[in-house]
Formats: structure tokens, sequence, C-alpha cells
């Protein structure tokens, strides 16, 4: 239903962007942060271990647990956007390997359906500097994959700081132009 929700929306706001001489880029995402832990997302969450690891067994072996099934996985939990102190880094690491995926290939589906109306508009996500922040791990956001699997221009929403203009470039495989809105 989401995925139909961001259709109709786009359609809907295709018009406004189209019409604004204006406009140099469209910013589809901003400051980005995107965790579930419904059973919903629980059951992505055991789908790709399985896709991953191919057995609970092999879960098992990597994560140093005792799973008898997959059904009994659950996505590490956090406390103040960090994981609990005592976490199994192993299940850490995947369950926000996972997120920082699905997150990334949700925008990318966002951008498939913004180029099936305007194939031309440069499309940008992300930005943000929390992903320097402990948070982040905790957010979905890999910035790295937003600039080189959705980003057209870099979006730098720093604002304050330059620093973030280097770093940012340096995650791109390629040459892109960066945009910088909050400096005026």
């Amino acid at each position: 239903h989401i995925r139909q929700a961001v259709w109709e929306y786009t359609r809907y706001r295709y018009d406004l962007w189209k019409r604004n001489p204006n406009l140099l880029y469209n910013i589809m995402a901003y400051e980005l942060m995107y965790i579930c832990y419904c059973e919903t997302s629980q059951q992505m969450f055991r789908d790709w271990l399985r896709a991953k690891y191919g057995s609970v067994g092999g879960v098992n072996a990597v994560w140093g647990t005792s799973y008898r099934s997959f059904a009994e996985i659950t996505a590490p939990e956090t406390r103040n956007a960090a994981p609990l102190p005592d976490v199994n880094r192993a299940a850490w690491y995947d369950w926000a390997t996972f997120n920082a995926r699905r997150f990334t290939d949700y925008l990318k589906y966002c951008k498939a359906q913004i180029r099936r109306l305007d194939p031309d508009i440069p499309i940008t996500a992300g930005g943000t500097s929390s992903m320097l922040s402990s948070a982040n791990s905790t957010s979905g956001i890999d910035e790295e994959l937003i600039i080189n699997e959705v980003d057209d221009v870099i979006l730098n929403e720093s604002g304050h700081s330059h620093i973030f203009s280097d770093l940012f470039l340096s995650l791109a495989d390629r040459r892109m132009p960066m945009v910088e809105p909050e400096m005026g």
C-alpha cells in the first residue's frame, strides 16, 4: 500500500515541480531515518538471513547462537538510538546491513517512480551529516549506498562545515555535482 501511495503522490506532485522554472534538482528524501521492528520487518529480516546464510545453522555458526529455526530470530533491540551494550555484534551487523539495504532499495523504487514521469530532472536523497553519529547504525541510512545507487547529484545538508563536502565527494564512485541548499 505504501508503494501505491508513493506512486499516487508522485503523480500528484509532478505537475507542480514540472512547472517550476527554477527547479534545478528534486530532493526526493531529506534528513533520512528509517528503522522498523514490526512483524513484517522481522519476517523480512529472517528471509534476508535465510538468503544470506542458507540455513539457521549458518546463522548460528556466524552469530555464535543456537536458534532452532528462523522464526526464533528477532532483530537486535536499540535504546536511545544505539544497540544495547550486550548486543551480539554479528547479529547487529547483519541487522544494520539489512536495514540499510532495505532503505536504499526503497529509495531506488521511489526514484524509479519519478523517472516514469520525468526522465531528466536530477534526483538526490540523503546528504545528512548524521552519518557520522553513533546513532547512524539505527537509522537505516548508508550515505555511500545512497550516493552511488540513488543520487544524480550529491546532497550536502551539513551547513556548518565544509568537511562534509570532502567526505561526501570521497564516497562517490564517480564524479558527481554536489548541492548544498543550507549554505545559501
